[in-house]
C-alpha cells in the first residue's frame, strides 16, 4: 500500500502500540540522563499544554 503525505501534519497511523512506545519513550529520557541533557517530563499518555517561543531563523523538520 502507497502511503502518501498529505500536508504537514504526522501520521501516526503507522505508530508504536502505547506500551511499546513507552517503553521507547523511556529509553529515550535515560539516553538524555546519560548525556548530562538537562529536561522536563510530563505523564506519557496524557494531555499538557506547552508555550512554546521560537526567536531565531532555524526550522528543523524530522522525517522517519
Amino acid at each position: 500500500m502507497e502511503i502518501r503525505k498529505k500536508g504537514r501534519r504526522p501520521s501516526y497511523t503507522n505508530s508504536a502500540p502505547a506500551e511499546k512506545a513507552k517503553e521507547v519513550y523511556n529509553m529515550f529520557l535515560l539516553k538524555l540522563s546519560e548525556k548530562g541533557i538537562n529536561y522536563q517530563t510530563g505523564q506519557f499518555q496524557q494531555y499538557m499544554r506547552i508555550i512554546s517561543e521560537s526567536d531565531g531563523p532555524v526550522n528543523l523538520i524530522i522525517e522517519t
